[in-house]
């Protein structure tokens, strides 16, 4: 992922790229992980009902606290960048597995004023 367009803010196509290139994203085909705006809150729908249960439940679904720490760390400096190149102040994410409506994580991301430039 090139950072210098994301930090112009030439999100192509929007956050999902992201997304891919993130540590989860490497265990995951891109058609699977999509990424929806409603309004200001941002959407992050990840499909496993592709990956074998035994997988699913022995990858994600006993390790979902860490898996979900693990996807942030990844992402937050890309987002703190795309939030201060496009004046944004707060980012809501809705990390949620469309095979398990339980494993879901809310994700509030606060750009601080030290965050920018």
């Amino acid at each position: 992922m090139d950072m210098r367009r994301l930090a112009r803010g030439t999100m192509i196509p929007t956050l999902t790229e992201w997304a891919y290139s993130s540590r989860m994203g490497k265990h995951l085909p891109k058609e699977t992980c999509n990424l929806f705006d409603f309004g200001g809150t941002h959407s992050i729908h990840v499909d496993l009902t592709y990956l074998d249960k035994d997988y699913r439940k022995k990858y994600v679904e006993t390790n979902f606290q860490k898996y979900c720490l693990e996807f942030v760390k990844q992402i937050t400096p890309v987002l703190k960048l795309w939030a201060v190149k496009n004046n944004v102040n707060e980012l809501n994410f809705i990390l949620r597995f469309k095979a398990h409506y339980l494993y879901a994580a809310q994700i509030k991301l606060i750009i601080n004023p030290e965050d920018r430039p």
